[in-house]
């Protein structure tokens, strides 16, 4: 069988890695209590390729998750829908007072309620999740249940910003994604795209980070591949890395450990960890945000 990049269809792609599909149904119900092993049918392993011209690593076969997948991890993990993010920030900066504003998965609107509230823009949000819907709209924000490629037919060349915080990575089609985000973006308007940086050592250490893999992840994006979603749509764009913080140096400091230890990696991390929290290690976090520019 063929495998086809979701980004250049026609390039050619190498395999980077075989993934066990029963270690990543333990992984989920081990940390978030929930069983996703219906989303792989009969599937014992799936695998990662990499576009060798987008540089794009992607799931094989790509395993998105519904509606239903959504609603329990946003249940089960508290912390799903922060009420400020890093990468917001970063949009923060492009918004100016009174400019029209699209987030792609808005989950429950805090981005857009702030926006609205404290530079007096004209918001609107799309997201799939009811319970996140019923959230903003209860705070007076407007969002729609729907696919930003229906959405972008009757809104062409309408907004100052688009965001996508936490999306792309989701999405099983990212080529007709964009192409449909930036068509409701005006010319000279910013599209900020939110995602897990791959190059990163808490993802390049961890290939079975839970949220970091199917049905939650469908696609791995490092700064290369957003650089080459520019050039696809001649695009200007700047890129932000997370700072690192505390919790980061912790977690990158267990990875090392369970590299190098193994077996009392985490009684010592659980003893030494408090030290780790303050040496200038790492030069960034988790996150990187690609800021384009339409020209």
């Amino acid at each position: 069988m063929k495998i086809i990049s979701p980004l250049v269809p026609d390039e050619p792609v190498t395999h980077i890695k075989t993934l066990s599909v029963a270690k990543i149904v333990e992984s989920y119900q081990k940390n978030y209590g929930i069983d996703v092993k219906n989303y792989f049918a009969s599937l014992n392993e799936i695998d990662i390729y990499k576009g060798e011209i987008s540089t794009l690593q992607f799931y094989s076969p790509l395993i998105a998750g519904d509606e239903q997948f959504y609603q329990e991890v946003s249940q089960k993990y508290t912390g799903y829908y922060q009420t400020w993010k890093w990468e917001h920030q970063v949009a923060w900066q492009f918004l100016q007072s009174s400019q029209k504003v699209l987030e792609i998965g808005c989950g429950n609107g805090y981005f857009l309620e702030k926006a609205q509230h404290e530079k007096k823009a004209e918001v609107l949000g799309l997201e799939f999740n009811p319970q996140a819907i019923e959230f903003a709209q209860k705070k007076g924000l407007q969002v729609k249940a729907e696919m930003i490629e229906d959405f972008c037919l009757q809104h062409q060349e309408e907004f100052d910003m688009v965001c996508a915080f936490q999306v792309l990575e989701h999405v099983s089609n990212p080529r007709t994604f964009l192409t449909s985000s930036l068509q409701t973006l005006k010319k000279g308007g910013f599209l900020c795209i939110g995602v897990p940086n791959n190059d990163s050592y808490l993802y390049r250490k961890d290939t079975y980070q839970t949220l970091n893999l199917p049905p939650h992840h469908t696609l791995l994006w490092t700064e290369s591949s957003l650089r080459y979603v520019a050039q696809i749509f001649d695009l200007k764009v700047q890129f932000f890395k997370e700072p690192v913080n505390r919790i980061h140096k912790s977690l990158a400091y267990h990875l090392w450990l369970k590299e190098k230890i193994v077996r009392l990696a985490t009684p010592l991390w659980k003893l030494t960890r408090w030290f780790v929290k303050m040496l200038p290690i790492l030069p960034y976090g988790g996150v990187i945000v690609a800021v384009y520019q339409k020209k």
